[in-house]
């Protein structure tokens, strides 16, 4: 029985799935979805050869096709009005995480967690990992059993950071402060510039826990996201290629191709309610209009400055759709919302309202990271259309954050 599921799993257009009899312990336990372009050839057959060893018996791997900035306008947001390719990059980005988390929500239902992940992400810490497991409990067993160790309430857990070494150490201290658990909130990673007061931290937070590489979503989180991002299904009748592994066939209503340049390819995922996180200030964190001639207070004015209200009002309304942003810290740029709510709330000088999300979304980093990012001189030369950029600046907190995670890997092997 158990065989004929897998091989149904494979014929249904899966990455890949692991092999009915394999022997228990291996580190991908949970659904994994790999957000790729269509054109990243390379890089899918890497991820592959990289995901596919590490499945459970009986867990698959999907692929799930990336929105090309291309094709945003078609995708519902075209209030947003890009200017630039780097912010239609951003709004591609994003729109393919959504993606990603509407598949999984309909394939895993009853799923506790799933993994998702970006085509240039690798598993280059696991044997560190697994040396540590005699020392640190957190190291033990899969993701499941990581997650298992996770607080009840957790939505999102990051399992790749991309942060500057200073915001790492913080995370660190913090960790073994906290008794070394294998996440932390997000919460632990924020900055604040110097003059904003202790009653005030929540406004000024400024999150530095960067990165949809890779991370955990919880059935709880893919609900928030559902309810959140609602997204509409349209089927197409494209016939896939060889490669195989792109979307699910079988009937289903993801089956086809996404951001495609060829005849016949065209955007399957659309928003039903286009929403975004907007430059709203936050309730709480607006002061008064200091008075005609007064003394402008310094806690004020670093509020105004923060929240966006500068002395003669509310900045411009400006939507915003950024995976490291809006996606992964609702609770901190939220509550997304549509336009015409944003508008409304503009217009009545009606400050976004975040106790609500806060309450319900609870996002997570790994303690230590788990998941790295590939650097930008290991990406396939041949690859000119990835999504990503690689600039000076990434490639060096890329290379940083790998020396410091691998330190912090061999400190907790050698139990100190």
């Amino acid at each position: 029985m158990l065989w004929a599921i897998w091989l149904a799993a494979l014929g249904a257009g899966r990455l890949c799935c692991g092999a009915p009899g394999l022997v228990n312990g291996r580190f991908l336990d949970v659904p994994v979805f790999l957000v790729n372009l269509d054109a990243a050839t390379a890089s899918l057959a890497r991820m592959r050869a990289r995901i596919c060893p590490l499945l459970a018996a009986g867990v698959c791997a999907h692929r799930v096709a990336a929105v090309t900035p291309a094709a945003i306008k078609t995708a519902g947001l075209t209030f947003m009005a890009p200017r630039s390719h780097a912010q239609r990059i951003e709004i591609a980005i994003s729109l393919s995480h959504l993606r990603a988390a509407a598949r999984a929500r309909s394939l895993y239902p009853r799923a506790s967690e799933v993994l998702v992940m970006e085509d240039d992400q690798h598993f280059g810490l696991l044997s560190l990992r697994r040396a540590a497991h005699n020392v640190w409990p957190g190291a033990r067993g899969g993701l499941a059993a990581f997650a298992s160790r996770l607080p009840a309430n957790w939505t999102l857990v990051q399992l790749q950071t991309l942060a500057r070494v200073p915001f790492l150490g913080q995370l660190h201290s913090a960790w073994t402060e906290a008794g070394r658990p294998v996440a932390l909130s997000m919460e632990v990673a924020e900055s604040r510039p110097r003059g904003c007061a202790p009653e005030l931290h929540r406004c000024c937070a400024q999150h530095n826990s960067m990165g949809t590489g890779a991370y955990l979503l919880s059935r709880s989180g893919l609900e928030l996201i559902h309810g959140w991002w609602p997204l509409s299904e349209a089927v197409t009748h494209r016939t896939d290629d060889a490669r195989g592994g792109d979307e699910s066939g079988g009937g289903e209503p993801w089956n086809g191709r996404s951001g495609g340049s060829g005849d016949g390819d065209r955007l399957i995922v659309s928003l039903v309610e286009p929403r975004a996180c907007w430059s709203l200030p936050e309730a709480g964190c607006v002061p008064p209009p200091p008075p005609a001639g007064a003394a402008n207070d310094s806690t004020a004015g670093l509020l105004r400055a923060i929240s966006g209200e500068p002395r003669g009002g509310w900045r411009k309304l400006k939507p915003q759709l950024v995976a490291d942003h809006c996606l992964i810290r609702p609770d901190l740029y939220g509550p997304p919302v549509t336009v015409r709510e944003a508008q409304v709330q503009w217009a009545k000088r009606v400050p976004r309202e975040t106790a609500g999300v806060r309450a319900a979304w609870r996002p997570y980093v790994a303690t230590p990271p788990i998941v790295l990012g590939e650097r930008a001189d290991d990406w396939a030369a041949e690859e000119a259309g990835r999504l990503h950029a690689t600039g000076a600046w990434l490639r060096l907190v890329l290379e940083r954050g790998e020396r410091f995670a691998t330190g912090w890997w061999r400190e907790v092997g050698l139990g100190s």
